[in-house]
């Protein structure tokens, strides 16, 4: 299984991650073998430690050009010359490409005293948006990218606005705005 600090991003159990450095859990092998972590694809051994107990962990670091794509590993253990069977796959989403924040219909401005709405939308299915900083008030649904605010009666020139927006595997991307408050 994939620890789960190796494990980045909106959850730490569904196996996507931008990580470079993986961490695998093995269990049931024998003390004293040197356990693989093996890709079931292409049959290269990415890390391997040698077994103390029954239920061990396994380093493994990926090379930086490593493509974004799902990959399946498998732990298999060697005692000499002998390999063991390859254990069930484990299938790994490694995606290191930060998620692109759509500003179509981001309105720019505002008028003081009235309610501002707008929306936040990306090019992928499952991320969480945030408002870094900004405004008093301002609010955004961290699932749908909607943001509400209404700027102060006294309120007027440019209000800056940090968004950010992180993927499943833990990809962040940030976008500084202006929003101009101008009276009626």
């Amino acid at each position: 299984d994939l620890a789960s600090q190796s494990d980045h991003g909106l959850l730490s159990d569904d196996n996507v991650t931008a990580a470079e450095s993986l961490l695998f859990r093995v269990e049931n092998v024998n003390p004293g073998a040197i356990v693989e972590i093996v890709d079931r694809v292409s049959g290269q051994v990415f890390g391997n430690t040698l077994a103390i107990a029954d239920n061990i962990e396994v380093a493994v670091d990926l090379p930086a050009d490593a493509v974004d794509r799902t990959w399946q590993f498998v732990a298999r253990q060697r005692v000499g010359d002998l390999i063991s069977l390859q254990s069930v796959g484990l299938l790994v989403e490694i995606d290191r490409t930060a998620p692109h924040l759509i500003l179509d219909s981001f309105a720019t401005h505002v008028f003081a005293s009235e309610p501002w709405v707008a929306s936040l939308d990306t090019d992928e299915s499952s991320v969480r948006f945030a408002i870094e900083t900004g405004p008093e008030g301002m609010i955004v649904d961290s699932v749908t990218g909607g943001i509400q605010w209404t700027p102060g009666s006294q309120l007027r020139g440019l209000q800056d606005v940090s968004v950010s927006l992180e993927d499943t595997a833990g990809n962040v991307t940030r976008r500084m705005m202006s929003i101009n408050v101008t009276s009626r």
